[in-house]
């Protein structure tokens, strides 16, 4: 049997397909532990104002700081289980992306706290706001990358926030924080599943 040029275009076509579809299995599955944590830390947060009225700042930056170092750890796990589960170039790979995600979540956390304190958010609405709005254009820049579940996360996210915030809502925090958090921990339980 001799392949021709129609049938070996399609076999190729499929492969790049089912790359495609592993490489954001892959990724999905390697983020579903930080939305996991994330969307927790936003949920404990949310609680925050209301135990602790005076100064919710504190108590946000012990659970950054939290959640950073987590997130550290969580890199780690990545690159150890990646490491013994690959080949030699699969591992190198898989190394490469996990610090790759572990430093550009770096960035991003930094990019976030300097500009509140540059731009100093006049409220936590304003606040809370802001980190919704800016998760979301991260969420849905990867999902142009990776895949549709981060754009739908993004939508859900920034569509709470944003009607939470322009209708002022009562306890626009708590509602936002509890958005946030639900979202990323359902985004990360459904990526878990991919």
């Amino acid at each position: 049997m001799t392949l021709t040029q129609t049938d070996a275009a399609a076999a190729l076509k499929d492969i790049a397909t089912a790359h495609e579809q592993s490489r954001a299995l892959f990724v999905y599955q390697m983020a579903s532990p930080y939305l996991l944590l994330w969307g927790a830390i936003w949920l404990v947060g949310g609680l925050i104002p209301v135990p602790i009225p005076a100064n919710p700042s504190i108590a946000w930056l012990v659970l950054d700081t939290v959640g950073v170092l987590a997130s550290i750890y969580i890199g780690y796990t990545n690159m150890r289980r990646i490491s013994t589960t690959a080949t030699d170039n699969g591992a190198a790979a898989g190394r490469k992306w996990a610090w790759r995600y572990t430093a550009t979540s770096a960035v991003i956390f930094l990019f976030s706290f300097l500009t509140i304190i540059v731009f100093e958010a006049r409220t936590a609405q304003q606040g809370m706001t802001f980190a919704a709005i800016l998760t979301s254009a991260i969420f849905a820049s990867l999902g142009i990358w990776i895949g549709l579940r981060y754009v739908v996360m993004a939508a859900i996210l920034v569509t709470t926030a944003l009607t939470a915030h322009f209708l002022h809502v009562p306890y626009e925090v708590p509602v936002i924080c509890f958005a946030g958090g639900a979202t990323m921990m359902m985004g990360g339980l459904w990526m878990r599943r991919a």
